[in-house]
């Protein structure tokens, strides 16, 4: 049999399995979640050759791409708990997911940007601080992955109502 009928085969099995609604919602983390993987990969493979830096804290880039990466977690957490607040209010379970998915998209970009600046510092300043930043922030973005029961908790309705939007 050949190989793209057992893909299809294989992907019309997973399609069934998940609702449209959460499919996005992951598609749309992996989109966001991979950009700086493969960035700080590309990164990485350029200075691969370089000889290694003295490794200093006194960089200006460094305490931006701090400052950058904690506002990014707090504000994150902060604007992700608020307007879940408000979408738990709503009683149309259409509405809720709409605005979710909103919330959702913030608080993915959120990270990524304090990321992607640790990611330019590494690539500008060659010292691994900055890769140990881009490293942590790329961890806490893995704890966002949508799931069922994440999304049904957060905006407080049942799976069997998520599954059948």
């Amino acid at each position: 049999m050949p190989f793209y009928i057992l893909f299809t085969k294989k992907f019309n099995n997973m399609t069934t399995q998940v609702n449209g609604y959460l499919k996005t919602l992951q598609i749309l983390f992996i989109g966001l979640f991979t950009g700086p993987i493969l960035f700080l990969g590309v990164c990485l493979f350029i200075q691969s050759g370089n000889q290694p830096v003295e490794q200093t804290g006194q960089s200006p880039l460094f305490f931006i791409a701090i400052g950058f990466a904690v506002i990014g977690i707090m504000g994150s957490r902060a604007l992700y708990s608020s307007r879940i607040a408000k979408i738990q209010e709503m009683d149309n379970v259409k509405q809720k997911l709409e605005n979710f998915r909103t919330a959702f998209i913030i608080r993915l970009a959120l990270i990524e940007g304090p990321t992607l600046l640790c990611i330019v510092g590494l690539l500008l300043e060659e010292q691994q601080i900055f890769l140990y930043v881009a490293i942590v922030l790329i961890l806490a973005q893995a704890l966002n992955y949508p799931t069922k029961s994440k999304v049904a908790n957060d905006i407080q309705i049942s799976e069997a109502e998520l599954m059948s939007n």
